[in-house]
């Protein structure tokens, strides 16, 4: 048995479709340059503090995770070699009185470092060739909408089939081009720690929060993630054991890896080694006084 509201007519349902399927790619772009931080802690992982309430030392080596980007020349990225972004991450460990270990007996962590550009669904073709008449998802959005009016406004004849059809097939590489984008914005979550809030942000699309959270995944960027596993357990026992892991990102446009680098690691410090409790969010904003021109408004006699 079903039931079907009698005000959901088929043109109501296809406009209601075109909300349902509205491509992430036409969601507005979050207004602020944000630095995300997702930490995590494994196996009973804390850190013990001394009488001083600094933390207690913990000596680690590093390990080259590698580095993953989008397949565009990045002169600032291919000079950024492990050696570099092992030396920029070492600075806030310090910090925290995470020490590079002198001797392979104290190594307590082994820390292996990622780092890259994702390459984000926004502007992204779908190599099925799915929506390949449209351009894209949301020229397909575009067509659909087009064909629903003139089916909407066009009296029942062939030129209504015609552009039922054009709808119909606008649609189907609509809902092509959403689950070529929603693969590519998974993988990316995943990697930039964002899988959590980018579900929630798929449930309340139209409040500005996860308008935000899915235009930034969409968007290309850059990441260092941090990955701590038990030394000893590694060497003795030949297992991997994590212990806690960092994942920082920000925006790729109009910035450079390298002082990108610097801003990521000084906004995810208080988070090394620690829970974040979920993806935590710094945004910046690029603050500036113009001075016009000046006026006295009195004069002060002097002594």
């Amino acid at each position: 048995m079903h039931f079907t509201a009698p005000w959901l007519s088929s043109r109501r349902l296809r406009r209601l479709a075109l909300l349902v399927l509205l491509p992430a790619a036409l969601l507005r772009a979050a207004d602020d340059d944000s630095v995300a931080v997702c930490a995590q802690t494994f196996n009973g992982y804390t850190r013990t503090r001394l009488p001083d309430r600094s933390f207690k030392p913990e000596a680690y080596v590093f390990g080259e995770g590698g580095c993953w980007t989008r397949p565009v020349k990045d002169a600032a990225m291919e000079e950024m070699t492990f050696l570099k972004v092992a030396k920029a991450v070492a600075q806030p460990l310090g910090r925290l009185n995470y020490r590079p270990a002198r001797s392979t007996a104290e190594t307590e962590l082994l820390i292996l470092v990622y780092w890259g550009t994702t390459e984000g669904s926004r502007g992204t073709s779908d190599p099925t060739g799915a929506i390949s008449k449209f351009g894209s998802a949301s020229s397909a959005y575009a067509s659909a909408k087009d064909a629903d009016t003139a089916a909407n406004s066009t009296a029942a004849s062939p030129a209504t089939a015609a552009a039922e059809s054009a709808y119909d097939d606008a649609l189907t590489a609509m809902m092509a081009g959403n689950a070529f984008t929603e693969k590519i914005d998974n993988r990316n979550a995943r990697i930039l720690g964002y899988t959590e809030v980018l579900d929630r942000a798929k449930f309340a699309a139209h409040m500005s929060f996860a308008q935000d959270i899915m235009a930034e995944v969409a968007n290309n960027r850059y990441y260092v993630v941090l990955q701590a596993y038990d030394f000893k357990a590694a060497v003795q026992e030949k297992k991997l054991k994590p212990l806690w892991t960092a994942r920082i990102s920000m925006d790729e446009s109009g910035n450079d890896f390298a002082q990108s680098l610097a801003r990521m690691l000084q906004c995810a410090t208080p988070y090394l080694g620690q829970d974040s409790n979920g993806l935590r969010r710094h945004v910046t904003r690029e603050t500036r006084v113009d001075l016009g021109p000046l006026e006295v408004i009195e004069t002060v006699p002097g002594k």
